[in-house]
């Protein structure tokens, strides 16, 4: 993993966040004395929440929704078994095609999550021959629920699949999917709960903003926003909570981020405490946002240096710090 084997990897945790050490071996309430007592560049209790993101969220905004949440039981795990690598090159095309028609960014984690509840709940096994179709139909439906312009038929066909299915066939399928989801298209996704804190991160701190320079809510958003969609190249990820996904999001993207850019200290140690302060208002459990930061460490590690056998998202959106 890359948090034991440093020599090989080119992210280290021994200087980083180390989650292991801040947040897996005490409890909540030890924690945030230990975190309240020493922090002295984050205001443990903020004066006062953000009154735009209490309107758009609620009071409780750091907490999840879990009924909203996309988390998916499991029922048909072996569509995922036995479609692991076409199941993978499927979201590295949905990715392609999203990024070519400039789709709203909701719109491909929204078809992500219709193509795995299908999988998932569908009664039949999947045979490679279907996951076109059904992956290019997911397309349609997320693109129609979440885009002001979204994709025609016709692009669908004539376009998408270049003519492979005829509309009759897309349609049949798209109302197979629909029945077998049961219509449910409004989920949280892992997108969601990371531009949340962001927002926080950005609207909240306003007595700390002198640490932050021009480009760096940019170059962490940009990280962020990686990492967001590399989750889904992976089935490890698939049934996980989306809010613990989202925290190892926020702590990788700190790692990542102070590996390639000199973070000035005040900077580095504010953003150490702000995820580590995060990480705990959410409840989540801890030892679980550990281990599954590593898998995500690992996942990272595997795609920029070609291991997973599909490179849209590194051609797509590549890492470009400023």
């Amino acid at each position: 993993m890359l948090t034991k084997n440093n020599s090989k990897k080119n992210i280290s945790t021994n200087n980083n966040l180390n989650l292991k050490e801040n947040c897996s071996t005490k409890s909540s309430s030890e924690i945030s004395i230990k975190i309240k007592n020493q922090i002295t560049l984050l205001e443990y209790h903020r004066k006062s929440e953000s009154q735009k993101l209490i309107s758009i969220y609620g009071p409780n905004y750091l907490k999840s929704n879990e009924l909203n949440d996309n988390n998916i039981i499991k029922k048909n795990e072996l569509n995922f078994k036995n479609l692991s690598f076409i199941h993978l090159k499927m979201i590295d095309w949905m990715i392609d095609i999203f990024n070519s028609y400039k789709s709203e960014p909701k719109t491909f984690y929204t078809a992500v999550n219709i193509f795995n509840n299908f999988l998932n709940y569908t009664e039949k096994i999947i045979s490679e021959n279907e996951i076109h179709l059904i992956g290019t139909v997911c397309i349609f439906i997320a693109s129609k629920f979440e885009d002001k312009i979204p994709l025609r038929l016709k692009q669908i066909v004539e376009i998408i699949s270049k003519n492979k299915f005829n509309k009759h066939e897309i349609n049949n399928i798209e109302k197979e999917i629909l029945k077998t989801i049961n219509f449910n298209l409004i989920q949280t996704c892992i997108y969601d709960y990371v531009k949340t804190f962001l927002f926080d991160l950005e609207i909240n701190n306003s007595n700390f903003q002198n640490f932050f320079d021009n480009n760096f809510f940019f170059n962490y958003e940009n990280i962020c926003e990686y990492l967001c969609k590399l989750t889904t190249l992976s089935n490890e990820f698939i049934f996980i909570n989306c809010e613990i996904k989202a925290l190892c999001v926020l702590a990788l993207a700190f790692d990542i981020l102070k590996s390639k850019i000199k973070l000035k200290k005040n900077l580095e140690n504010f953003l150490k405490q702000w995820v580590i302060f995060v990480i705990i208002q959410t409840g989540k459990n801890q030892k679980k946002v550990q281990k599954y930061y590593e898998k995500l460490a690992q996942l990272y590690y595997d795609n920029i240096n070609g291991f997973l056998g599909v490179d849209a998202l590194i051609r797509t959106h590549p890492l470009i710090l400023y």
